[in-house]
């Protein structure tokens, strides 16, 4: 508890008794702690490119099994993200015939279907 920042905290549960128990298999009880969520915006140009050949190129973007855009994917709120998974170079090329890498973004909505 002490390495975590108070400011970054955005709520304290303790769960006891039979819920622990079932829930986390925790008969002494359980400190749910929950953290602040924080965007973080990614400086494109502090990207280096590896030499691959795909300088100034962006990756596919898949949401939800269809193919997007960049427009697309900052639309997103975190919340609703359940998944995110990074094809990059001979990955991405072999599984969807593209060099510069996949991304794909599963949603919550969208694994329910």
């Amino acid at each position: 508890m002490d390495l975590l920042d108070a400011n970054r905290i955005e709520s304290v549960n303790v769960l006891k008794g039979d819920k622990a128990i079932k829930e986390y298999n925790a008969k002494n009880g359980v400190v749910l702690i929950v953290t602040k969520k924080k965007m973080v915006e990614i400086d494109k140009s502090q990207i280096k490119d590896k030499g691959y050949g795909t300088k100034g190129k962006d990756p596919m973007i898949i949401i939800n099994g269809e193919k997007s855009d960049q427009e697309m994917i900052k639309k997103l709120s975190p919340d609703d993200i359940e998944s995110i998974e990074v094809l990059k170079e001979e990955q991405g090329l072999k599984k969807y015939n593209t060099p510069n890498g996949v991304i794909i973004v599963t949603t919550k909505k969208g694994k329910k279907k």
